[in-house]
């Protein structure tokens, strides 16, 4: 698709290169015509089945979400929605352009990550998770996993790919049962096609225990209070897990205030 010129409803879009793919889509860097703004366009073939496809359910729900922002700021914490259109044959969903890394390039470079920067990426994604779930009807992120987890240079954190959240979101205007999850973070619920909020609390507990063992400092009272959390979010039986994130977000703040509180020898000189 590089150099190929992509008519949108409201701009023309332009091509650069590939920076994603997942599935049966690719997301490129584009420059915006005539603005010149760098832009990420999902591009994937359009589907041939009736109703609604699998990219344009993600972006109503992308567009739903970047005009809720101002009611709830966490959702400013996802690519902001620019629009949606075909072309070509082609399916093209125009989002936010982002500059950083996932969690999960981090990861695979070997980055270990000290205690008070994960606990501070929780919260923050229990923040949006907890915006996504105050909607109506709730949304339910459901693929929450290291590569969809981007970290900007000045550390704000992005929840990327709503793809499995908007074929759940919109799941009675689709032709067919869509059910989206990454093997090893998906709660054991989603792969019989069923899902509640606690789906994303016990994610969110696979993934912190992922990056939590690979830290790079260690301190006994906060590795046993981790340890009674990430069980508590990852239990087999959703009636055992937190029941609402909010839950899971008052119990790592407190853990983020004990990080950052002073040791004792230092308050007493």
């Amino acid at each position: 698709m590089a150099g190929r010129f992509l008519k949108g409803r409201k701009n023309i879009y332009v091509p650069i290169r590939e920076i994603g793919s997942g599935g049966t889509a690719q997301v490129s860097l584009a420059v915006e015509l005539p603005w010149g703004k760098c832009r990420a366009v999902k591009i994937r073939e359009k589907e041939s089945a009736s109703g609604l496809g699998t990219l344009e359910a993600e972006a109503r729900l992308l567009e739903q979400l970047t005009l809720s922002a101002k009611e709830y700021p966490a959702l400013y914490n996802i690519p902001c929605y620019y629009e949606y259109f075909q072309d070509a044959g082609k399916e093209c969903l125009v989002m936010e352009y982002l500059q950083g890394e996932t969690a999960g390039e981090l990861l695979r470079k070997g980055k270990r990550f000290h205690a008070e920067e994960i606990l501070r990426m929780a919260v923050e994604l229990c923040r949006i998770l907890e915006a996504l779930h105050s909607q109506t009807p709730p949304v339910l992120y459901l693929d929450l996993n290291p590569d969809n987890v981007f970290l900007k240079p000045d550390g704000i954190v992005v929840l990327t790919d709503l793809g499995a959240a908007a074929a759940w979101y919109w799941k009675e205007e689709m032709p067919e049962q869509v059910m989206y999850g990454t093997r090893g973070f998906a709660a054991p619920e989603q792969y019989r096609g069923e899902a509640g909020s606690t789906a994303d609390i016990y994610s969110l507990g696979v993934l912190l225990r992922q990056m939590w063992e690979r830290r790079t400092d260690r301190e006994k009272q906060m590795e046993k209070w981790m340890d009674e959390c990430l069980i508590r979010c990852t239990r087999e039986m959703p009636a055992d897990r937190y029941q609402t994130i909010r839950e899971v977000r008052l119990t790592l703040e407190e853990m983020l205030q004990f990080s950052l509180a002073e040791p004792l020898h230092a308050k007493s000189i």
